[in-house]
């Protein structure tokens, strides 16, 4: 592991649980792998943007 892994590590200290229908899974597991990704790199990246985008927004409901 590199020390740009280990410093990634270190600051994953919560964990997110969500529910989803089984072929959602799939079908999201699969892009990601045929991507080269791991399923929680992608949730991590779409969290942080999603964050960026509506970082002033007062209500998103």
């Amino acid at each position: 592991m590199t020390t740009e892994q280990q410093e990634q590590q270190q600051n994953k200290d919560v964990s997110l649980r969500i529910r989803i229908n089984g072929a959602e899974k799939d079908a999201f597991y699969t892009i990601c792998t045929n991507m080269g990704m791991t399923p929680s790199k992608v949730v991590r990246k779409l969290i942080e943007e999603f964050c960026i985008k509506n970082e002033n927004t007062k209500n998103l409901l």
